[in-house]
């Protein structure tokens, strides 16, 4: 939902919410300077680029646009060396081999490094390119003569492409079995981090928004096997374990994961540590699992995609399968358990949501046949934060109280003079805490402006938490603008009421335990409140 009067956006499915700027960088996977561009760019608007105008920073782009230069030269290179003439008969042959067409070789950009291992070299002084700077991308060598080579040599070559389009870097498979590495990638450079990067992004980012789902696999050939054969919204990391700053960007574009990782042991340790890397981040992944001589290619190669397709619809949750599998290893003896519960909790520990750890607590505990307690404190043992699995507010909605969620609503609204608002009530009266914050923001907003301005608010430095409840409660707040200023009186009454009423109910439990523990004089104290506190609530009435 878009308010355009307060110039922010809502999604009530995923949560997500913020300004125009926002809504771009998430649509479509931008940095704020990109959007920013962007969006100057549709509305002829002329930015000023102040900081960006030093020699220092025009030094760096310069230097960046000529790497990209470099790429897109070297890419265009080795693809007419694959496509064209007897050059690539011998990598066009490995593709036959293999079964992939040209087809989808053209449409993944993949190229062939001839083996003399001067070509390259060459064509980039034909073009005028400095090889100081080709260096830098990690296309060619020096020698100790001070002589250059090319990196890749008798490769396929694999072409790393940005989500703008931009060319990265590169990824070399050797055509000869008997020569190692199997693989050769790009060294991180000025314009290429491989930790940041993903293979075949470029052609799956649409296909992922459209289902909503990505496909993570291991090997160049598994995401160049599935893209053949129609399943285009798969992807793979290059050279490297899926890291946090991969899953980050997938997750701008879906929340769905499916891993289809090699059945073998070291595929399985991916699986783990892809786990590992998920959970943190709010993403359960689903699992495909292959036999241990299988990879996604050589399955669909020999079965199709139909059977990959069945697999991925009926996919369990990695973790799910992972705490079973736990389970099962340990057994029923005493130790074996406890072995077990510590494996666990690990993984419990590395849950986003309070709620989930609290259900998959519940689950552990019926699954190992022990008390939810005692699975509980060996996960809070490992918790570095030691949670108390309290909910946030996306997490456990209905915990939140409705007359407090309303009042900051009523606030945004201008229902009531922000100031008398203000004046009363404070962000600590709030018994929900994000509440609280979004309550004290708002304070500062319209101290400073006399005015509140949700819009203007969340451009600010904020938590993800607290960004998508102010938008949520924005977005909330027009139904109060058409609503009877009596509604808005009612709701600080019963705000205030609630509020008394937890406070009696804690005074009265510490009146108990100090007239147990003979504690006259904190009795007579707390008496003392308590009646100042049913004074307060009787004004209210």
């Amino acid at each position: 939902m878009v308010n355009p009067e307060r110039q922010i956006f809502h999604c009530f499915g995923c949560g997500e919410g913020g300004n125009v700027i926002g809504f771009l960088m998430k649509y479509e996977s931008l940095e704020f300077p990109q959007a920013l561009e962007k969006l100057a760019q549709r509305f002829g608007i002329t930015l000023k680029k102040s900081f960006q105008d030093s020699p220092a920073h025009q030094k760096k782009k310069s230097e960046k646009e000529l790497l990209l230069k470099i790429n897109r030269i070297a890419a265009r290179h080795f693809f007419d060396n694959l496509h064209e003439g007897e050059k690539g008969k011998k990598g066009r042959g490995y593709l036959e081999g293999r079964k992939i067409n040209l087809k989808s070789a053209r449409e993944a950009l993949l190229g062939y490094a001839v083996p003399s291992g001067r070509e390259l070299v060459n064509h980039l002084r034909e073009k005028g390119i400095s090889l100081e700077a080709a260096e830098k991308v990690g296309l060619i060598r020096k020698r100790d003569d001070q002589t250059f080579y090319d990196f890749f040599r008798d490769r396929l070559i694999f072409t790393i492409v940005s989500p703008q389009g931009e060319i990265l870097g590169f990824s070399g498979r050797s055509l000869d079995s008997e020569v190692d590495p199997k693989y050769l990638n790009s060294a991180d450079s000025p314009i290429y981090n491989k930790s940041e990067s993903l293979l075949g992004f470029h052609v799956a980012k649409q296909p992922i928004r459209m289902k909503d789902q990505v496909i993570l696999v291991e090997g160049n050939f598994d995401q160049l096997r599935l893209y053949q054969e129609g399943i285009m919204n798969t992807v793979a990391p290059l050279g490297t374990a899926l890291t946090e700053k991969q899953v980050t960007l997938l997750k701008r574009y879906t929340s769905n994961f499916i891993l289809i990782f090699d059945g073998d042991a070291a595929g399985q340790k991916a699986a783990m540590r892809a786990l590992e890397v998920c959970l943190p981040l709010g993403i359960m992944p689903r699992a495909v699992t292959l036999n241990p001589s299988e990879d996604p290619d050589s399955f669909v190669m020999k079965e199709g995609a139909k059977p990959i397709l069945d697999r991925i619809e009926r996919a369990p949750l990695l973790l799910d399968a992972t705490l079973e599998k736990i389970v099962e290893e340990g057994g029923d003896s005493a130790s074996g358990k406890r072995t077990a519960v510590e494996r666990i909790g690990h993984f419990l520990t590395l849950l986003a949501g309070d709620v989930e750890k609290s259900l998959y607590i519940q689950k552990v505990a019926h699954l190992i046949g022990l008390p939810e307690k005692i699975v509980a404190e060996t996960t809070l043992k490992r918790s570095k934060k030691g949670s108390n699995f309290l909910p946030d507010f996306h997490e456990d909605e209905h915990r939140v109280p409705v007359v407090e969620k309303t009042l900051v609503e009523i606030l945004i609204s201008g229902r009531v003079p922000p100031a008398d608002l203000l004046l009363e009530i404070r962000g600590s009266d709030f018994s929900f805490l994000l509440l609280g914050e979004a309550w004290e923001r708002l304070r500062v907003d319209y101290e400073g402006n006399r005015a509140i301005d949700v819009g203007r608010i969340v451009t600010q430095e904020l938590s993800e938490g607290l960004r998508k409840i102010l938008t949520e409660l924005a977005i909330g707040a027009t139904e109060w603008e058409e609503k009877e200023e009596v509604f808005a009186r009612d709701c600080i009454k019963n705000f205030h009421l609630g509020r008394y009423r937890g406070l009696l109910k804690g005074i009265s439990r510490e009146i108990r335990e100090a007239e147990r523990a003979h504690d006259l004089v904190k009795v007579r104290e707390l008496l003392k409140q308590k009646n100042m506190l049913l004074r307060d609530i009787n004004t209210l009435h």
